[in-house]
């Protein structure tokens, strides 16, 4: 009898030595041929081949609901899924420097590029410079930050973001920032988009657009109203 005991006990221990790398086993008791087994001791080789087996079934069963929860492994070679999903979104921050924008009509004149960076019409008009934001297909656009030079006591910059159909028509995000008195210091105005925009690359783009404010103009030859740059902050559910 004891001899079936150890046999049925190393067939199993066969049976479970494929996965013995996803759960070690340890049996506490070795036996000699010959000598009688103690009942106890078999019995607590089984438990611990029943607990190594019930956590590698734990384990498969994980797999194969493709929920896998694993901490502080490390991987070599190549990993390859499907996607790679966040347990929660995650924010991302895009920044356009000034010096990409361009005025809406191509006949106005302008200038960028100055020390600290920047762009302005130079002309004494009311037209407005624009620059696209190339963001993640899928992406929910959450607020943004306009940053605008403006040391012209007389006039202010406005600015907004839209996204542009390519149908026709557009839709603002967020409302419309504007700058205030005159300082030599470069004004980060920041909005909210809420709710929160989705991002669709396959109808439309993203547009920033800066300006005069209701009663300003730019001014030929002055370099005090400047758009330095903008900076999106959006989420993404899944790793690009």
């Amino acid at each position: 009898m004891n001899r079936v005991l150890w046999s049925s006990f190393f067939v199993l221990s066969l049976v479970i030595a494929a996965p013995a790398i996803a759960s070690d086993l340890t049996i506490p008791n070795s036996f000699t041929a010959g000598t009688p087994a103690v009942a106890a001791e078999v019995n607590a080789n089984f438990t611990a081949v029943e607990s190594a087996v019930d956590d590698n079934d734990s384990r498969i069963t994980a797999l194969g609901s493709g929920k896998v929860s694993i901490s502080g492994d490390t991987m070599t070679g190549v990993l390859t899924v499907p996607s790679i999903a966040y347990s929660s979104p995650r924010t991302h921050y895009f920044a356009i420097s000034g010096d990409s924008f361009l005025p809406r009509v191509n006949t106005v004149d302008y200038a960028c590029g100055y020390g600290n960076g920047g762009c302005r019409i130079n002309m004494t008009t009311v037209e407005r410079l624009t620059a696209t934001a190339n963001l993640p297909h899928g992406s929910l656009i959450t607020g943004f930050t306009i940053h605008l030079y403006d040391n012209d006591s007389s006039n202010d910059l406005d600015a907004y973001i839209f996204q542009q159909f390519f149908s026709t028509g557009y839709m603002q995000l967020g409302n419309t920032v504007t700058s205030t008195s005159a300082s030599t210091t470069t004004q980060a105005l920041p909005a909210v988009v809420s709710p929160a925009r989705q991002v669709n690359n396959n109808t439309g783009s993203i547009v920033i657009s800066v300006g005069p404010a209701s009663g300003s103009t730019w001014t030929l030859g002055s370099a005090n109203l400047l758009i330095r740059g903008v900076t999106i902050a959006y989420t993404i559910s899944e790793a690009e």
